[in-house]
């Protein structure tokens, strides 16, 4: 296997990413024309819904405005849980679709044990995220060309962020199988940690083939998983380093239409040019309760109590906080407004202004530093 470490991010406008623009201007006629959705049939009437929302911001800020006044150990995990029952009942009275999922921790006993597949996977159809799968097609598209050469793993790495893209044909989907099923004793948590994130990858690799299969696209005759026949995938894996350590937070998946190994060919691309979509793998439910209790419930804080004479430092803390809040995505549903909600009441609190960066934005951002800066949204919409 050949691997190649590049301590860069990613690379600023370049011939490659004008490519890519034609490349997608090009595929903007070749895909069908499907309506977004729209959002009074999917999650109810949005009159109600607003109207919840700016009570529910009310009162987290008056909650947190108590809380600055006092020394408290905690603030980050009951505020999320109180907003998640809120956001459950209303998705109740606006009787949105499948809205016992809203409001429930993704790492919940029940939500384990009944939604276990929906737990850690969005896949990014077409038909319901156009504007997002475009977007996570073309980061893809920045990588394609060093599949071509006889690459099969990247990693590029700044002071913060790491951002991993690997390709993962027959031969290589077998051997992490093997590794999954590989027994551990009671002294390998290290081990176990990994072994369950990549349990995880895996269940989420099925996933993305079963739903190639179902759609029924063009040239594709599959036999079940793990004998995918003609398809290989493509993982970037989202790390920051946080006190210390690198934590997993995104996985972003795809898939190519090529069944044996090697480079890339010029025929897979064009597949993946008009059928390909991407698959968001979530933070691990295993670190979800790790990352809310360890680090983000200082950060919390940190922006609740601390006096922000510079708007700047203020930007830059709450760009932390919310880059990582999104990426957790702690709900099985109802987990953006949840995060957009307790994100505004702290601005309110401290009378600041509230950005304009959305959870597709942290999503598709692989480096924390560029995210802070607010430069990529532009990029994205140039390429």
């Amino acid at each position: 296997m050949s691997i190649y470490f590049l301590p860069i991010i990613l690379p600023r406008p370049t011939e490659l990413e004008l490519q890519v623009e034609i490349l997608l201007n090009e595929t903007e006629t070749d895909q069908p024309k499907t309506p977004e959705s729209d959002k009074e049939s999917l999650y109810g009437p949005q009159d109600l819904f607003k109207s919840w929302k700016l009570t529910c911001i009310k009162n987290i800020t008056h909650s947190l405005q108590k809380l600055r006044k006092c020394d408290f150990k905690t603030c980050l995990y009951p505020t999320l849980l109180a907003i998640g029952q809120e956001r459950n009942k209303i998705a109740a009275l606006m009787q949105t679709s499948h809205h016992e999922k809203f409001g429930l921790f993704r790492n919940d006993d029940l939500c384990v044990s009944r939604w276990r597949e929906y737990t850690t996977q969005t896949h990014l159809l077409p038909c319901r995220y156009r504007e997002f799968n475009q977007k996570m097609r073309s980061l893809f598209f920045l990588f394609m060309p060093l599949f071509q050469y006889n690459v099969d793993k990247c990693c590029f790495e700044t002071d913060f962020s790491q951002y991993t893209i690997e390709k993962i044909d027959q031969t290589r989907l077998k051997s992490l199988i093997e590794r999954a099923r590989k027994p551990l004793t009671l002294r390998d948590n290290v081990d176990r940690v990994s072994q369950n994130h990549l349990i995880e990858l895996l269940n989420v690799l099925g996933g993305v083939h079963d739903m190639v299969r179902n759609l029924k696209l063009p040239g594709f005759d599959l036999p079940q998983f793990p004998q995918i026949g003609d398809i290989q995938f493509l993982v970037g894996t989202i790390k920051n380093k946080i006190e210390g350590e690198w934590q997993l937070l995104t996985r972003h998946i795809t898939w190519i239409k090529q069944s044996h190994s090697g480079p890339v060919e010029d025929e897979a691309i064009d597949y993946f040019k008009r059928y390909g979509f991407a698959t968001l793998c979530h933070t691990p439910r295993s670190s979800i309760r790790h990352l809310i209790d360890k680090h983000l419930e200082g950060l919390t804080k940190q922006l609740i109590q601390k006096s922000y004479e510079d708007s700047k430092e203020f930007k830059r803390d709450l760009a932390v906080w919310e880059y990582r809040m999104f990426h957790v995505m702690p709900f099985l549903r109802g987990s953006t407004n949840s995060i957009e909600i307790l994100r505004e009441s702290i601005c309110n609190l401290l009378e600041k202004e509230l950005p304009t960066t959305t959870d597709e934005d942290a999503f598709i951002q692989p480096f924390l530093e560029t995210y802070i800066k607010g430069t990529f949204r532009e990029k994205v919409t140039k390429i």
